[in-house]
């Protein structure tokens, strides 16, 4: 289920829809949501690392890949 959520998340990262809700806010309708976010300070810190995103800034994954089958290591890299 990390896993799962994981590629989720990656494949949304730069996701730039104009008129529609970016699908990683609503990141607990996944089905792996809840279980990969057991609470909200585990998800949102990435939520305002998007919203400094300009769409046009380089975005890097520096950091991936699962430890212990569940937890993710995945972390992301504006502008640099």
């Amino acid at each position: 289920m990390g896993e799962s959520f994981n590629n989720y998340v990656k494949a949304n990262l730069q996701w730039q829809g104009l008129d529609e809700q970016h699908p990683l806010v609503n990141y607990l309708a996944h089905e792996g949501g809840s279980l990969s976010n057991p609470t909200a300070e585990h998800f949102l810190p990435l939520l305002y690392v998007l919203g400094t995103w300009d769409g046009v800034e380089a975005m890097t994954i520096p950091v991936d890949g699962i430890e212990m089958g569940s937890l993710s290591m995945l972390s992301v890299l504006v502008g640099a």
